[in-house]
């Protein structure tokens, strides 16, 4: 069982856990209407796509040289196979910290390690 499947027996299906980047959360569907940019610098990769209900949301990937097990993509290939539009549930995201001391440019943040369910 991993750490997030723990937490989820723990706590429950929808809360909010503060970590130093922003909350932890669980539980949340997102209906993914368009991929609107994509970032990739050799060795961490992520799409950002703006869902039904406005926001933004990065979905994140690592990758390196051939045979590393940092590679790890899997969810944006898994998204980006199903097609637009699309519903997710991933089993963590993150929602980043103030934006006045943490600009970033989107609303949610999925990391690599999460696993994502493609609902339909």
């Amino acid at each position: 069982m991993s750490l997030f499947e723990k937490m989820r027996e723990i706590i429950g299906e929808i809360n909010v856990v503060e970590v130093e980047s922003g909350k932890m959360m669980l539980g949340k569907e997102f209906r993914i209407l368009q991929q609107i940019g994509e970032k990739d610098n050799n060795e961490n990769v992520n799409i950002t796509c703006r869902t039904d209900e406005g926001e933004i949301i990065a979905i994140w990937g690592t990758y390196s040289e051939e045979g590393n097990e940092r590679n790890n993509i899997k969810n944006i290939e898994k998204i980006l196979k199903c097609g637009f539009p699309c519903t997710i549930k991933p089993s963590d995201f993150f929602k980043p910290g103030n934006r006045k001391t943490n600009p970033v440019k989107h609303d949610y943040w999925i990391p690599e390690g999460s696993d994502i369910q493609i609902i339909g």
